[in-house]
């Protein structure tokens, strides 16, 4: 019979930091965990005891009280959503992820500021994983909360072996561990609260650091892009009252400084979207009503933009909110090709306007797979000084996920030869896990199975299986390109 050793763990965990561990080897001992970082900065504060079992290739972990409290200092309501634990890891490229996750367990809660809960329910996983590996793996708690972030609170690395102590005491630091979807969320679940607390001044800080810094994720997504990505999270407004607020907000991060282009580019878009909920929550009145309130929106919306071009297009998302009232008032292709060029010209690099573009060029606004190869074709001239044939890649994996999806090689003119090139073109800069996983699941999709080979060979540890949409298909893959191969 499998020897198995427990291990207790007593975890005092705050969020989103690292702990500092007292206690190194797996015994039957128990294992104190330390704090080094100020808790008082935080959204929320946890207490948990758990307890692990380690077999020779079995490993299970259940937390077996588990105290959440909302941070009196915050001074605003949250909801939390759900509570999971599961093991994380560290990646070639320096970034964490989470290798197989328990279930998330629903909490559904809103808590005052001070208040707190304790969850009693069962809350485990288990990894199968041979036991001089072991030590690669550590605890991780993860709290979903209502604007879609993820909020993440880690045992020490080596809590089931020796490892090199590590601690976390900068925002940046934290940043540096982080996989590319957890660096995302945090990224943009922080600026929504900002936004909605009304933190003006410390967005428009972050803007003009992400910008002026280049500051990009593992995968070559910018930092800003992200940002954008949680204040736009932030307009979905459920009633025209949330709808009034949001304006009104928007109209304050103006009045904070109008010096910086932030308030004015939040403003606009507080209009465009308001014009898509408008045209998407009132299917009942008449089509030439929503049509003409959506008009109107739209047109408030560039008349903004164009007023205070000056300060607010040194700022490339200036040029996104513009090419989104572009596409909604569906302009002639010169003019939208005039306000495209403007953009690239300024700001080369910055992705996000591609991505926007894309949309008139496909064929949701008229576009066509010819016009989407063309547009591919010119954003990679753009780029090439830098990023040589990458961003022809990129726009397709864009056009993937916004339009063809797992037709891409069916449906539009991609060519592989091509996007292949761009593929090693962007791992060359950026050999993220996430850019891998995807790049080897296109791979895959063209048929190319040395390639497919070769990128499945560089996932480590574990696929995303996010990316692949299941692991079966993961499977499918890897067998396949080795027996190709092979044979």
């Amino acid at each position: 019979m499998e020897r198995m050793c427990l291990v207790k763990l007593r975890l005092m965990v705050f969020v989103i930091l690292s702990l500092m561990l007292c206690a190194g080897s797996v015994s039957a001992e128990d294992i104190a965990f330390e704090f080094e970082q100020d808790q008082t900065e935080w959204a929320f504060m946890l207490k948990a005891k758990g307890a692990a079992q380690t077999g020779d290739d079995l490993t299970k972990i259940q937390i077996l009280d588990l105290e959440i409290t909302n941070n009196p200092k915050h001074e605003k309501n949250k909801w939390i959503d759900y509570v999971s634990v599961g093991f994380a890891y560290l990646g070639n490229d320096g970034g964490w992820n989470i290798a197989q996750p328990g279930p998330k367990k629903m909490v559904n809660k809103i808590l005052k500021p001070g208040e707190g809960f304790e969850f009693k329910g069962e809350l485990g996983a288990e990894i199968e994983v041979a036991r001089n590996k072991l030590k690669n793996y550590w605890v991780v708690l993860v709290l979903g909360t209502t604007d879609g972030g993820t909020i993440y609170a880690h045992s020490r690395h080596n809590v089931f072996g020796d490892r090199e102590p590590f601690s976390i005491t900068t925002e940046e630091e934290y940043f540096e561990m982080l996989g590319e979807l957890d660096l995302r969320n945090v990224l943009s679940s922080s600026a929504a609260e900002s936004f909605r607390a009304g933190r003006f001044d410390e967005l428009n800080a972050k803007t003009d650091k992400y910008l002026a810094e280049n500051k990009r994720t593992p995968s070559g997504t910018w930092y800003l892009t992200m940002l954008e990505s949680g204040i736009l999270q932030s307009f979905k407004g459920g009633s025209s009252g949330d709808w009034t607020d949001l304006h009104n907000l928007a109209e304050q991060w103006v009045d904070a400084d109008p010096s910086k282009p932030s308030g004015y580019i939040a403003y606009a878009n507080s209009l465009i979207f308001y014009a898509w909920w408008y045209s998407k929550s009132n299917a009942a009145l008449p089509e030439l009503m929503r049509k003409t309130v959506f008009d109107i929106y739209i047109k408030k919306a560039e008349n903004f933009l164009v007023e205070h071009k000056a300060i607010a297009s040194k700022d490339p998302r200036w040029y996104e909110s513009m090419l989104r009232v572009a596409t909604a008032q569906q302009w002639e292709l010169e003019r939208f090709t005039k306000l495209e060029n403007e953009a690239f010209s300024k700001f080369p690099y910055y992705y996000q306007l591609y991505f926007v573009a894309f949309d008139y060029h496909s064929p949701m606004w008229g576009g066509s797979p010819k016009a989407i190869n063309s547009f591919a074709k010119k954003a990679a001239r753009y780029t090439a000084a830098q990023d040589k044939s990458g961003m022809y890649a990129r726009v397709y994996w864009y056009a993937s996920q916004r339009y063809y999806g797992s037709k891409i090689f069916t449906e539009s003119k991609v060519t592989w030869e091509k996007m292949s090139r761009g593929i090693d073109d962007v791992l060359t800069q950026y050999p993220d896990q996430w850019n891998i996983n995807n790049f080897a699941y296109f791979s895959c999709l063209a048929g190319d199975a040395p390639k497919t080979k070769k990128l499945i060979a560089q996932i480590d540890p574990e696929p995303i299986v996010s990316v692949w949409q299941d692991r079966e298909f993961f499977d499918r893959c890897q067998e396949w390109s080795s027996s190709v191969d092979a044979g």
